[in-house]
């Protein structure tokens, strides 16, 4: 579970087998807390690729709640998992910003990587940031070369 910065909503992920899905709770106006209109679940619409023939994927993929940025916004994650017949330039992992009322949820920004499927391996040119003027962060494999945890020092007496 995480919380939006002002405490004012909070989000779930709720994990099965194979795939998970993201629940958010909104304070509205009288106090309470309400389930958020449910995330969009057009494909297309959150991440502007067509969604992906089930024949060339696992039977897995992955959304969840990341978090809230400062501004806000929920930071929600998609990812899917292709199979070698997968081809085209759908990195199939992006990270949604998404405004969160308790009346409706509105995409906000996209970030993805640049690329290319090619004989099952993803060939990464560089993040492409969809709505938004701010500049584009690192590709999504170098942020998580960065929180691997880091190896010991070498040469220490054990």
């Amino acid at each position: 579970m995480d919380w939006r910065p002002d405490g004012k909503a909070f989000g779930i992920t709720v994990d099965d087998r194979f795939y998970s899905s993201c629940v958010v709770y909104v304070l509205n106006k009288k106090g309470k807390f309400v389930s958020a209109p449910s995330l969009p679940t057009d494909y297309k619409k959150l991440t502007g690729f067509p969604s992906p023939d089930v024949k060339h994927l696992r039977p897995r993929g992955r959304d969840e709640v990341v978090g809230w940025n400062e501004e806000g916004h929920l930071i929600y994650s998609i990812f899917r998992s292709p199979l070698p017949s997968f081809t085209g330039n759908d990195p199939l992992r992006h990270r949604v910003y998404l405004d969160v009322t308790p009346t409706k949820v509105t995409v906000v920004k996209v970030e993805r990587e640049n690329g290319e499927w090619r004989r099952g391996d993803w060939i990464p040119n560089n993040v492409e940031q969809v709505g938004a003027d701010q500049p584009a962060t690192a590709p999504e494999s170098k942020l998580e070369d960065n929180l691997k945890p880091k190896p010991d020092s070498e040469g220490r007496s054990q």
